[in-house]
């Protein structure tokens, strides 16, 4: 398994070839709740790219996923702490986002 934690320095470009390495396959968006259970926010739609916005210190990354027939939706991560990347074997990769405020994000992108 591939993982580890971004360096600050670098989420931009990370999220610039993630989104690139990663444009148009499935994805699903979820997040862990205080008490440990996930729940889902979006599932089996199409991922188009996730960005980050680190000037005055606002940290916060954008997610934005789509539907077969052009819908799209953008999901926003405040206050990000970490992104934290992790990669199986098949080539499964999953983006951990921990926010101070928003809680602990997975946006897990479907095997091709």
């Amino acid at each position: 398994m591939n993982e580890g934690s971004v360096a600050y320095d670098a989420w931009v470009t990370f999220c610039d070839d993630f989104s690139r390495a990663y444009d148009g396959r499935r994805a699903r968006l979820s997040l862990r709740e205080d008490h440990g259970s996930v729940v889902p926010i979006a599932e089996d739609l199409i991922f188009s790219g996730i960005s980050v916005d680190l000037k005055d210190g606002e940290n916060a990354a954008t997610i934005i996923l789509s539907d077969d027939v052009g819908a799209h939706m953008t999901h926003i991560v405040s206050e990000v702490r970490e992104l934290f990347y992790q990669s199986d074997n098949t080539l499964v990769p999953r983006l951990i986002i921990n926010s101070a405020r928003d809680g602990t994000v997975f946006l897990q992108i479907d095997a091709a």
